[in-house]
């Protein structure tokens, strides 16, 4: 979002030049509620809520809300009213980056140019980039918001009294999710069973995508997600990890699939 085309000092600008990072929180906050709900007008009315199979797998798993918070040391979970298991079945909306400005020692009196956000969407079946996006340009549009595509010259940014350039990504994609009772899910819960001689934890979603997506539209099959990796193994962070135990578990666990998957599930 846009403010004056060059930094201007607040004393003398300040309660005059719209200030883009004060800009940017506003409309941050008029997307996102802090308990985690999405305001953008229409963005549930595609999503089909958890099935009651779904919701009864999630009520048989170990609890382990109270334990995440005291890991991660967090106070709170945004969803207050649901289980971390449920909540990753919704969707979300996810602010990756706010840059403006600056802080500390480099900070000054001054009101800058322009915010910038990044944020992404966790999708579930029935959404789709293509009305994420037209939904969201809607929304800023609603805001008040001129939208634009590619940088705004000065007559632009006069004209309007909100402007905000928005830059898609081309790497969105649908979201997959099988059932667990589909006959394709029993016949991997009933081979893991005979692996380990005990009823696997089911879980009926995961945050990750891989992206499996592009291979369901393509085969038009059920497609089944099978982790091996080990809870706090630091995803899209520093020292991302696998045990070796998880790995040796996962070559045991993969060979059978492989081997006796076709003489439990016939399409």
């Amino acid at each position: 979002v846009y403010g004056p085309d060059r930094p201007l000092h607040s004393g003398h600008y300040g309660n005059f030049a719209p200030n883009p990072i004060v800009m940017l929180a506003q409309l941050i906050t008029s997307m996102r509620a802090e308990d985690s709900i999405v305001l953008i007008e229409d963005f549930y009315d595609s999503v089909v809520p958890p099935s009651e199979a779904e919701l009864a797998a999630i009520a048989h798993l170990p609890d382990i809300d109270a334990s995440l918070r005291e890991e991660l040391s967090i106070g709170r979970q945004e969803s207050s009213n649901m289980r971390y298991q449920e909540a990753i079945l919704w969707p979300a909306l996810n602010l990756k980056g706010i840059r403006a400005g600056e802080v500390g020692a480099d900070s000054r009196n001054a009101i800058v140019t322009h915010a910038t956000a990044s944020f992404g969407y966790r999708m579930v079946p029935n959404q789709t980039p293509d009305l994420l996006k037209r939904l969201t340009e809607a929304h800023l549009r609603s805001q008040g918001y001129h939208v634009v595509y590619a940088e705004p010259d000065a007559q632009t940014r006069r004209s309007h009294p909100k402007v905000a350039r928005i830059s898609w990504t081309d790497y969105g994609y649908g979201a997959v999710r099988t059932p667990l009772d589909h006959p394709a899910s029993q016949a991997v819960i009933g081979l893991l069973e005979q692996i380990f001689g005990e009823k696997p934890v089911l879980i009926p979603s995961s945050g990750g995508s891989l992206p499996i997506w592009y291979f369901k539209e393509a085969l038009q099959i059920p497609l089944i997600m099978l982790p091996i990796a080990n809870y706090d193994n630091n995803q899209h962070a520093e020292n991302e990890n696998i045990r070796i135990g998880n790995l040796w578990d996962g070559i045991e666990i993969y060979a059978v699939i492989i081997a006796e998957f076709g003489n439990r599930f016939h399409p």
